[in-house]
């Protein structure tokens, strides 16, 4: 993976860790009465996203398949909590799904300067 690929992939999953962390924290919130219980859609949403910072941050080999696994996983999430959504339309798997140049217009209009995690091994 390419220094270029490995940023782009890093400003991707913390736009995707930064949505998921917002809408678990909306689900933390008391439901009204009569609605659903949201628990099993924040241990769903926490599962997908409890490894992500350590790939951002070099820890973890974050390899290709990796990337289709993650997305292949939100396509599941959202078929299973929002049936009524297209799963390739649902914010999460945009994220994944967008090219370079479509994604950093719209999220990112700076480079990251984010190490190399093997020259920060050392």
């Amino acid at each position: 993976m390419t220094r270029t690929d490995r940023d782009l992939l890093n400003a991707r999953i913390g736009e995707l860790l930064h949505a998921i962390l917002v809408r678990i924290r909306y689900y933390t919130y008391p439901s009204p009465p009569g609605e659903p219980d949201l628990r099993e859609e924040i241990n769903d949403l926490a599962d997908l996203a409890h490894n992500l910072p350590r790939y951002i941050v070099g820890h973890d080999e974050f390899a290709v398949s990796s990337a289709e696994e993650l997305r292949e996983a939100l396509v599941e999430h959202v078929r299973r909590f929002f049936p009524d959504v297209d799963p390739a339309q649902h914010h999460y798997v945009r994220l994944l799904d967008l090219d370079a140049g479509t994604f950093l217009a719209r999220h990112r209009d700076h480079q990251w300067d984010t190490p190399d995690p093997v020259a920060a091994a050392g």
